[in-house]
């Protein structure tokens, strides 16, 4: 035997206006859209372009794509992170696919 929704009593929170489950809680309004950029500066994220690494072009090993974001990403040891010397560890250059963000590492080979 059901109980109808109007005869359960609501939660006793005070001014939120909550159910006393979510089943019957209110609906939400629909958040905010987010601001486009990159973190702090709200600047806008860069646009993807194509790389040319080792005297050839960069083409998506997943979908063939040619266009990437770049980045850097430093390589964390255990040793050295122990000792809290992370910034001796040495870095790669990265590439995400525009399209599928399939990831290209690539390290920084010295000559």
């Amino acid at each position: 035997m059901s109980v109808p929704a109007a005869a359960i009593p609501a939660a006793s929170s005070g001014a939120t206006g909550t159910r006393c489950c979510p089943r019957h809680a209110p609906e939400r309004p629909p958040r905010p859209p987010r601001k486009s950029g990159m973190g702090f500066f709200n600047s806008p994220a860069p646009e993807p372009q194509p790389v040319h690494r080792a005297g050839k072009d960069l083409t998506c090993a997943h979908c063939g794509h040619t266009a990437f974001h770049a980045g850097e990403a430093q390589l964390n040891t255990q040793g050295l992170t122990f000792l809290g010397l992370d910034w001796l560890n040495g870095t790669a250059d990265y590439f995400a696919c525009a399209q599928c963000g399939h990831l290209h590492w690539f390290l920084q080979v010295m000559p």
